[in-house]
């Protein structure tokens, strides 16, 4: 197997590993779900929450992947690592589960990047996470458990 293909389905078992560790740890710690996004929407309309998250996407994107793949050597574990740690780090995870969750993403990401060396498959890969997480926050916050 080409070491492309192996990227590709390694970056998204990574992704599904973390995410199921993130949500179990969020469950057994009674962690809050993005409790800064809940405050934002508390005294923020939808519009410009969205906005913004759209746009911090490809901005991520372009720095996190985009040129850290382009400055370090494409294909390689180091490429995926660094682009984690700075996607990880720019999140500032608050917890073990969301430290999880942004190591799965990143790795996820950076993989995707990495196989298909086209921006727009992450950049929609990451707007797709950023609705779910919008859309769950909301509903967390209109249904409390």
């Amino acid at each position: 197997m080409p070491i492309r293909h192996s990227f590709y389905y390694l970056g998204g078992c990574s992704y599904f590993l973390m995410r199921v560790i993130g949500s179990n740890l969020m469950l057994l710690t009674h962690t809050n779900y993005h409790p800064e996004l809940q405050r934002t929407l508390t005294t923020t309309s939808i519009l410009p929450v969205a906005i913004s998250v759209m746009t911090t996407t490809f901005l991520q994107e372009l720095l996190f992947r985009k040129l850290v793949c382009s400055w370090l050597a494409p294909y390689s574990i180091v490429t995926a690592l660094v682009s984690t740690s700075l996607f990880f780090l720019f999140h500032m995870p608050t917890n073990l589960a969301h430290l999880f969750l942004y190591i799965g993403m990143g790795l996820a990401l950076s993989m995707v990047y990495q196989k298909r060396e086209n921006l727009s498959a992450t950049i929609s890969l990451h707007i797709l996470w950023n609705i779910f997480t919008l859309g769950a926050t909301i509903l967390v916050m209109t249904n409390p458990m």
